[in-house]
């Protein structure tokens, strides 16, 4: 006995719908084309007849071509009418490629590489306890066209698939809000794309062979039976929603369009959008892109690509826009592709927008690295703004977290970040291993010695986030000036352990140091023109003559010369004469030691401003300092080949220096 009659009362319904027929109509109609009686279709409507294999096929015949059925539909008719071969029947009608319904964008390139993600991401698709899968990174990673990829490998791979692993239908929905153009335009996608997650439904419904007109025009309740009653006799279906965060959702009745009352698009309303996917059948699995994870369940973090991966598609790219590979990376200068690939990131879209530029715009690749590195230019904005604006509403502490880093152009450990940040070392596991899931921050280092930094693409715009932050409210200005004098101390603090009052091995003992100067360098010029509090911090890193000594040593004259004359003036308003003379000689010393004519007014004027300093207060000028005061007198006048009165000066800063321990650094210097 047949069982068929589900899926012929079903075909004579959407015959009915499509045709605008009443059911009896549709119902003669057929018979007539069948070449049976209307009361025999209604006996195989009711399972009480049996049904010829030829019948079976012309109906599945009828299905295909005037209803627009899909091979789900067709492959239960056939055996639920206990036809011998459903399968040769299938593949009269259903090439791979058309035996799935979808309405996939087509693909304009080859996707490469991440060939072990789209393993994965499957076997989440695959796992029946799991029905949605969030697939999280930065904008710019790819994320879009991984998915898309996905889909087109379910639609073409279909008949050599497991049958438990096929959908048999992939729908595509996109909520992309904006798109860069290689002019460095950012533009607004058509009006058709997916705006609040009700418009889910029309897309559905218009992909499963809903005319688009019927159902945009019916009220949003009938609207989501007709369309879950699609989705259940669709078979295994996946939807794919390309930047979901920009969904909004807008509860049953709304008629607002997904928009405001004054007109903005309403907030990302994460809670309401599970909700609507968790309404929809069992049969149903969803694939999200998005750029943070927020409440959704068992994200998918995206890696970034591999070394031979960007090559390769660094090489693609030079292809599709007729650029000679060799030419511009040139295997005599490996440097070139090296500073490439660092100053894109390794991301798909500035690789895309880069090598664009190069051949639509006739840039050099050295120009666009530099505009890779505009903190405001249009690609940085496109890639971090939205994302940061996302983090300071729905993540702050991730927020608070990235602007601490940018205080960081060599990276920092984790203690020093938690100490910064004012957290335990403990708290920030988990938020940091986000973040670098992200790509957003890089992680260096064995385990419990870890260093923690920005992406480099990602760090001009967070420094200019930084001083964005701070104008937004007094109370971010607070926590930022806060965060700051944690970070001017701990450095302070970080300083006074790694340099030491010793004559020998001076490389050895400021190699740490030197791994973090540059972070120093901005330590310095912020703590200089802070308040009385961080004045005294910088004068505390320079008065005692280590980070000074340390500039010696790495020949940074002009950083050195910058910071000892922020010293002198400090030193003038509030350090006191002592300060003021150990500034002074400091600053003569490396004009003194690598001397040239041009030289001689600035030496001759801050000695002399010195010896009047030295004079007025003999007295409580300790004797390392008077001579100190000698010795560069002495230097000078050598310098000069004034000979005699060089020799008085030192003799003068002899009389000083025996007043002094006999292992005092000062008096083994003299000798």
């Amino acid at each position: 006995m047949s069982a068929s009659g589900p899926f012929i009362t079903y075909l004579i319904h959407k015959l009915s719908d499509q045709q605008d027929r009443s059911m009896a109509e549709v119902m003669t109609a057929l018979a007539a084309e069948l070449h049976v009686s209307v009361s025999t279709l209604a006996k195989w409507r009711n399972n009480t007849g049996n049904i010829k294999s030829t019948l079976l096929e012309r109906l599945v015949h009828i299905g295909i071509s005037q209803a627009h059925l899909d091979r789900a539909w067709a492959k239960n008719l056939l055996e639920s009418g206990n036809h011998p071969d459903p399968e040769s029947v299938l593949r009269r009608y259903f090439s791979p490629a058309q035996r799935i319904r979808h309405n996939l964008p087509k693909r304009t390139i080859t996707y490469i590489g991440r060939k072990d993600e789209f393993a994965a991401v499957s076997e989440r698709l695959n796992d029946p306890k799991t029905w949605i899968v969030p697939l999280i990174g930065i904008p710019g990673m790819g994320l879009g066209s991984f998915a898309l990829d996905l889909g087109w490998r379910y639609v073409e791979n279909y008949e050599w698939l497991p049958e438990q692993e096929r959908f048999d239908v992939v729908i595509w929905s996109s909520a992309k809000r904006r798109r860069l153009t290689l002019s460095g335009k950012i533009i607004e996608p058509p009006d058709d794309l997916l705006r609040r997650i009700e418009d889910l439904y029309d897309v559905i419904a218009t992909t499963l062979g809903v005319r688009d007109i019927d159902i945009k025009a019916r009220p949003l309740p009938q609207k989501k039976q007709e369309v879950t009653e699609l989705l259940v006799d669709a078979g295994r279906v996946l939807i794919i929603i390309d930047d979901a965060e920009f969904l909004t959702g807008v509860q049953e009745g709304s008629d607002t369009g997904g928009q405001t009352r004054n007109g903005s698009v309403p907030s990302y309303d994460q809670e309401h959008i599970l909700a609507f996917f968790d309404a929809l059948p069992p049969s149903v699995k969803v694939l999200l892109t998005t750029r943070w994870q927020g409440n959704l369940p068992k994200p998918y973090f995206l890696r970034p690509l591999e070394q031979s991966e960007i090559i390769e598609l660094i090489a693609q790219e030079c292809e599709i826009r007729d650029i000679t590979y060799d030419v511009l990376f040139p295997s005599t200068k490996p440097e070139r592709l090296q500073d490439f690939i660092h100053a894109t990131g390794g991301l798909p879209l500035v690789i895309w927008w880069g090598i664009g530029r190069i051949a639509a715009y006739g840039d050099g690749l050295y120009e666009v690295i530099r505009a890779l590195k505009e903190a405001k230019g249009p690609l940085l904005r496109f890639i971090f703004e939205n994302l940061l604006s996302n983090f300071s509403v729905t993540n702050i502490n991730a927020y608070r977290t990235l602007l601490v880093l940018a205080l960081f152009p060599n990276g920092v450990s984790l203690d020093m970040l938690a100490t910064v940040l004012a957290r335990q070392a403990e708290s920030l596991h988990v938020l940091l291993q986000k973040l670098v899931e992200l790509h957003l921050v890089i992680r260096t280092g064995e385990p419990g010695n870890e260093r923690f930094s920005l992406m480099p693409l990602a760090v001009r715009y967070i420094e200019a986030e930084v001083a964005t932050f701070e104008q937004k409210s007094s109370e971010n200005q607070a926590w930022l000036m806060g965060a700051r004098k944690r970070w001017v101390k701990a450095y302070l603090e970080f300083a006074k352990v790694h340099t030491t009052d010793v004559a020998h091995d001076w490389w050895a003992e400021y190699d740490r140091i030197d791994e973090v100067y540059a972070t120093l360098e901005m330590v310095f010029d912020w703590a200089s023109e802070a308040d009385e509090e961080m004045q005294d911090c910088f004068i505390e890193f320079w008065a005692d003559d280590c980070i000074a000594r340390f500039t010696d040593i790495y020949e940074k004259w002009n950083e050195r010369n910058k910071y000892l004359e922020i010293l002198t003036d400090l030193a003038r308003k509030r350090g006191g004469p002592l300060l003021e003379l150990k500034s002074l000689l400091q600053r003569v010393k490396p004009l003194t030691l690598k001397y040239q004519s041009k030289d001689f007014d600035t030496i001759a004027s801050l000695l002399a401003e010195a010896q009047a300093i030295s004079d007025e207060h003999r007295a409580s000028i300790p004797w390392e300092w008077q001579c100190q005061m000698a010795i560069e007198q002495g230097r000078f006048c050598e310098r000069q080949r004034k000979f005699e009165e060089a020799l008085k000066w030192l003799d003068e800063a002899q009389e000083a220096a025996d007043r002094l321990p006999k292992d005092d650094y000062t008096f083994l210097r003299c000798i």
